[in-house]
């Protein structure tokens, strides 16, 4: 039999192994517990983010629907978005801000066009484009939002019945003189088409019985741009060792394109003078 010293003892120790095992199984419960308040919180914040990313998509959506309206793309960027921040109808406790700005770009790429950043004649697109930022809160934390940001074109306009309008003044051009042709793309209202590109032709116009003339497009002057929404047409021609004078009728011949379709017109005729 054990003696009473051992039997104490015995049972000293399997208290300690109980209260041992009482303390890991408490652990344990709370880390579980713990594990579930976190499991919690992170799908809360799943949640809001995804609530939050569906309204951003919503809100770039009717950005996108409203500026299919030209009106709108023209004018009303500024008034309708001005950048405050508003309540969401539908999940008030998501705020919306919209931020919005001009954005440039050079066509038909950037890589093509940096040839000619330097010399200040590339291809900029100043009215196509704008970026449009959509920022959706869920508290005033810096952490609790998400931003989406896209750009927004410029709308298709419906282009007018003779759709290219061309200002230069008709006179006869003396030997190596100069005048500016001036080239818009017009829709049915009359308003320019921003950011067209042209692309101008001498073409000679015999016109009873004077020959047709010629002479260059001179794209060499100092500012002049290749979108060809403004030229200058001289009135010489190249031969061997000089320049010269070609008098007769001439016309200049203008093409834009725009939305995949060409457009064309044909100038009145002016005289080159060989004097």
């Amino acid at each position: 039999m054990l003696s009473v010293t051992a039997a104490r003892d015995k049972r000293a120790v399997s208290l300690v192994e109980m209260l041992i095992a009482m303390f890991l199984l408490l652990a344990g419960f709370l880390i579980v517990f713990r594990l579930f308040q976190v499991s919690l919180q992170y799908n809360n914040l799943a949640q809001k983010r995804l609530t939050a990313s569906r309204l951003a998509a919503k809100t770039m959506e009717e950005i996108r629907a409203w500026a299919r309206d030209p009106d709108n793309y023209d004018k009303n960027w500024d008034s309708t978005y001005p950048g405050t921040p508003y309540k969401d109808l539908d999940e008030a406790s998501y705020t919306i801000t919209v931020r919005q700005k001009n954005h440039e770009v050079l066509s038909p790429c950037t890589s093509l066009e940096q040839r000619w950043v330097a010399s200040t004649k590339e291809r900029r697109l100043q009215r196509s484009f704008r970026r449009v930022t959509v920022i959706v809160a869920w508290s005033d934390q810096p952490s609790d939002k998400i931003s989406i940001t896209s750009l927004v074109g410029d709308p298709p306009r419906e282009l007018a019945s003779d759709p290219i309008s061309v200002n230069f003044a008709s006179d006869a051009l003396a030997a190596g003189a100069s005048k500016t042709f001036t080239a818009a793309l017009q829709d049915k209202d009359n308003n320019e088409i921003p950011d067209v590109c042209f692309e101008w032709y001498v073409v000679p116009a015999r016109l009873g019985s004077l020959l047709g003339g010629n002479g260059i497009i001179d794209h060499d002057l100092p500012g002049t741009k290749r979108t060809g929404r403004s030229v200058v047409f001289r009135n010489a021609y190249p031969h061997p060792g000089e320049w010269i004078s070609i008098a007769g009728n001439v016309r200049m011949r203008v093409v834009s394109r725009y939305r995949q379709a060409h457009q064309t017109k044909l100038t009145k005729a002016w005289e080159n003078l060989d004097v």
